[in-house]
């Protein structure tokens, strides 16, 4: 790998903590009056989306992981606000968070539920391109520039869950 890639991957998993602290930190932060109560968290799904994450893999079978691990880490942020009410150690004072402004209203939680499938419908995307891929190429993982760990024999689907436990990881 050149000097240049691998600075890459080392500023893309900088990001990835920073996406996550910066994720922490908008739990307790109301949304916006005239966007609505994701609207900080839309936009920083919208800069995942438009942000050019490197690819891995081999020359003709790649995927974006940093891009899944991303996605995969709103979920906790998007599934702390389904709570009723915030733990106090999650509230700022004298500022009202979405769980008070919004919670129990119908339509919040009805745009937090649509908002989780969008957001397991991109994972499941970006998945479904190696899914793809694989196909087409006979199988391969995808999954890593030299060895791979899965034999050619095995299905898409359990590609994908090794990729899933690695991405987790």
């Amino acid at each position: 790998r050149s000097k240049t890639r691998k600075q890459k991957i080392a500023l893309e998993s900088i990001l990835l903590s920073d996406i996550e602290a910066l994720m922490s930190a908008l739990l307790p932060v109301p949304g916006s009056p005239d966007g609505g109560p994701f609207y900080l968290v839309h936009g920083l799904v919208n800069a995942l989306e438009h942000y050019p994450w490197l690819y891995h893999g081999s020359k003709t079978r790649t995927i974006q992981k940093s891009k899944i691990k991303a996605y995969i880490s709103l979920i906790p942020l998007l599934t702390a606000y389904a709570q009723p009410r915030l733990p106090i150690y999650y509230r700022i004072p004298n500022v009202d968070s979405n769980d008070i402004l919004y919670g129990g209203h119908k339509d919040y939680g009805n745009e937090l539920v649509e908002f989780m499938e969008t957001v397991v419908n991109n994972v499941l995307t970006e998945l479904g391109k190696m899914n793809e891929e694989n196909i087409s190429d006979g199988m391969s993982t995808g999954m890593a520039d030299e060895d791979s760990p899965l034999d050619d024999d095995e299905t898409a689907t359990q590609l994908q869950c090794h990729l899933v436990l690695d991405l987790c990881a």
